[in-house]
C-alpha cells in the first residue's frame, strides 16, 4: 500500500506524524517548568451546588535559583478571583472590603526551591449559579491562572 501512494503524500503524512509525536511529547501539562516561578490551582472538577463553600487551593512554585519578593497593594489584594460561565458572561467574583483601602502594601518572600501553598474557601452565591460547567480566573500574590469546574445538584 505504501509503494502505491506518491512520493509527497507520504511526506505528508510523515510530517503530520512528526507534529503529532512532538505536540504529544511537548504538550503543557500544566506544572512549572525548571527556572520558572508560577501558580498552580486546583478546584474540584464538580461541586455539590447545595454546597456553597467552594475550596481551591493555590499553590505558588519558585522553581527557579533566587528567592521570590511577593507583593500585593494590600492584604485584600493577595488573593482574587473572577467566576464566569466558559463564554465569558460573569457570575461572581472577589469584592474589595472598605477597610483594605487603609492597610499599606503586603509582602512576602518565596525562598528559591520552594513552594507556598494556601487553601481558600470561596462562597458561592447560590442566587446566581446554577448546574453546569464554570470558569474561574485566580490572581494570587500577582500569580494567574485559569482552571474549569462543574456544579451538580447531587453527587
Amino acid at each position: 500500500m505504501l509503494r502505491q501512494m506518491s512520493p509527497v503524500l507520504l511526506t505528508t503524512l510523515a510530517a503530520i506524524l512528526v507534529i503529532i509525536i512532538f505536540a504529544v511529547f511537548f504538550r503543557d501539562d500544566g506544572k512549572i517548568g525548571r527556572g520558572e516561578i508560577g501558580l498552580e490551582v486546583g478546584v474540584p472538577l464538580q461541586h455539590n451546588l447545595a454546597s456553597p463553600q467552594l475550596p481551591v487551593v493555590l499553590r505558588i512554585v519558585n522553581n527557579s535559583d533566587s528567592d521570590v519578593k511577593l507583593k500585593a497593594p494590600n492584604s485584600c489584594k493577595i488573593f482574587r478571583y473572577i467566576i464566569t460561565w466558559p463564554n465569558g458572561t460573569f457570575k461572581q467574583a472577589s469584592g474589595d472590603d472598605p477597610a483594605c483601602v487603609s492597610r499599606g502594601m503586603s509582602e512576602d518572600v518565596l525562598a528559591a526551591q520552594s513552594a507556598k501553598e494556601e487553601i481558600q474557601v470561596i462562597t458561592l452565591d447560590r442566587e446566581r449559579f446554577e448546574a453546569g460547567t464554570y470558569a474561574i480566573q485566580i490572581r494570587y500574590w500577582g500569580y494567574e491562572k485559569a482552571a474549569q469546574f462543574k456544579l451538580v445538584n447531587d453527587y
